[in-house]
């Protein structure tokens, strides 16, 4: 862009750029365009400290992709992570489990105890969430009211039903604090590209919703695997 205002292709060229130090991040914009009138050609060159809009930027940027109640990332962020980590997959020829957590019988805690408790305890299994999945490459999402997602990266099955059981007890034993009537507890679904190598990103979500709904069917505060997928899109579970 430099070359092309100097060459005379271009009557402006803008960039902005960071600048980091030890202790502060900070961020220029730098314009360089020519000063009329003097041969050989002279040139303004400008650098602009922007720090404090590129900081609001990243604020409101980051804000578009959490959840404000949870802090959790959101069902937006979730679709782009679930896309990258799925051409990473391929292109690694590595696998990768997709989970879907949804509570069980929390609109009876809500309806009796308030909304106020019952985000509370969003919250809470939010934080059993966040503390089991502690690797940079895993992600936890609300997907939307009381229903939570799981990208877990390089897991096999057998290691994330594992570790998700590990959570549905967590989960369950938070009733000992809210006393609800049915207990609150959680189902959860999994897929994972070990069994379905073939599917879609969008297939597997399907097939971890439709594992999830198994789950539900037979008895609720249990983990259920789709381990199988066939031309006619009829799932198999474990």
């Amino acid at each position: 862009g430099i070359q092309q205002v100097l060459a005379g292709k271009v009557d402006r060229f803008q960039f902005e750029y960071p600048c980091h130090s030890p202790t502060e991040q900070r961020w220029f914009l730098m314009r360089i365009r020519p000063i009329a009138g003097f041969k050989p050609a002279l040139f303004l060159v400008s650098h602009l400290n922007i720090t404090q809009r590129k900081l609001i930027e990243e604020r409101v940027e980051a804000l578009s992709l959490h959840d404000p109640l949870t802090g959790l990332s959101n069902r937006r962020h979730f679709d782009m992570v679930l896309h990258q980590e799925y051409l990473r997959a391929h292109r690694e020829k590595s696998d990768f489990c997709l989970a879907i957590l949804d509570l069980d019988h929390f609109k009876t805690l809500n309806d009796t105890q308030g909304h106020q408790r019952g985000d509370q305890f969003l919250c809470d299994v939010a934080s059993i969430l966040k503390t089991a999945c502690r690797r940079p490459s895993d992600l936890v999402a609300r997907y939307g009211g009381d229903e939570f997602v799981l990208i877990l990266s390089g897991s096999a099955r057998v290691a994330a039903t594992d570790m998700l059981t590990k959570c549905l007890s967590d989960i369950a034993a938070l009733d000992l604090a809210y006393c609800s009537n049915p207990a609150v507890t959680a189902s959860v679904g999994i897929s994972s590209t070990e069994d379905l190598k073939a599917l879609s990103e969008d297939d597997l979500l399907q097939a971890a919703d439709l594992a999830l709904y198994r789950a539900k069917n037979r008895g609720r505060n249990l983990c259920v695997c789709c381990v199988g997928w066939d031309h006619a899109k009829q799932a198999f579970f474990q």
